[in-house]
C-alpha cells in the first residue's frame, strides 16, 4: 500500500473508509517536532517493508479535528487501525518494526466472511476464557491457537456447553459463525453479555 501523508481531517476518514478490514498504520506528527524527525525515516522504511499495509503520516497542525478525536496527547504517537477501528497505540516508539509486526500478524488473518468486519480471534484472552461441560477442555485452548485444524467442541454429560469469551479489549461484536457436521451441530444458541450493572436498593420509609 505504502506511504500516504495525509493532510486534511477529510483525508484521513476517506484512508479509513476505503481500507474496511486492512491494517492501517499511522504516525501523528508536527513539523516542529524534534522527536518527530528521529522517528520519521523509520517510519518510510517500515512502510517499504511492510508493502501490504497502509502508513499514513498525520499532521496534527492540519488535521486537529483528527488528532482530538483519537485522544492525541503528545507528538509522535502512533496508532494501529482496522478500517474505522483505532486498535492500538504504540508508546514506545523505539520498537516499532516489532508493534507493526505484531499487528500484521493478529490481521494477516483476520479477513472476516462478512466484508467490513474483521476476526475478533487475536483479541480474545485464551487464559481467562473458559468452557464448562466439555469432553476434553485441551480443544478448547487449541482451537485459538490453531483454528484451521478445525478442533472439535463435544459436549460430556449432557447436551448443553457454556462458553465464557473474554476479551483483552472492548469490542462490539456484529456476527458469530458456529460450525457443526449435520446433525451433531448445534441446534440453539443462547447469548448472553456478562455486564457489570449497578445494584439499587429501595427503602421504605414508614
Amino acid at each position: 500500500m505504502g506511504l500516504i501523508e495525509c493532510n486534511s481531517d477529510n483525508q484521513f476518514d476517506d484512508i479509513l473508509r476505503s481500507n474496511q478490514g486492512k491494517l492501517i498504520i499511522a504516525d501523528f506528527f508536527a513539523t516542529w517536532c524534534g522527536p518527530c524527525k528521529k522517528i520519521g525515516p523509520q517510519f518510510k522504511e517500515a512502510s517499504k517493508c511492510k508493502p501490504s499495509i497502509t502508513f499514513v503520516t498525520v499532521d496534527i497542525d492540519k488535521c486537529k479535528e483528527t488528532a482530538m478525536k483519537n485522544g492525541v496527547k503528545s507528538v509522535p504517537t502512533l496508532m494501529a487501525f482496522v478500517g474505522t477501528n483505532r486498535m492500538d497505540v504504540c508508546s514506545n516508539t523505539a520498537n516499532l518494526l516489532d508493534w507493526v509486526s505484531k499487528w500484521e500478524r493478529n490481521t494477516s488473518t483476520g479477513e472476516s466472511v462478512v466484508p467490513g468486519q474483521i476476526d475478533l480471534l487475536p483479541f480474545i484472552s485464551v487464559s481467562s476464557s473458559e468452557i464448562l461441560n466439555d469432553v476434553d477442555e485441551t480443544q478448547f485452548r487449541l482451537m485459538f491457537s490453531s483454528p484451521e485444524n478445525n478442533y472439535k467442541l463435544i459436549s460430556d454429560c449432557d447436551e448443553q456447553l457454556i462458553i465464557n469469551l473474554v476479551f483483552n479489549r472492548p469490542v462490539k461484536i456484529h456476527s458469530i459463525a458456529i460450525g457443526g457436521p449435520g446433525d451433531e451441530a448445534p441446534k440453539t444458541v443462547k447469548l448472553f453479555a456478562n455486564v457489570p450493572r449497578r445494584r439499587t436498593s429501595s427503602i421504605t420509609l414508614c
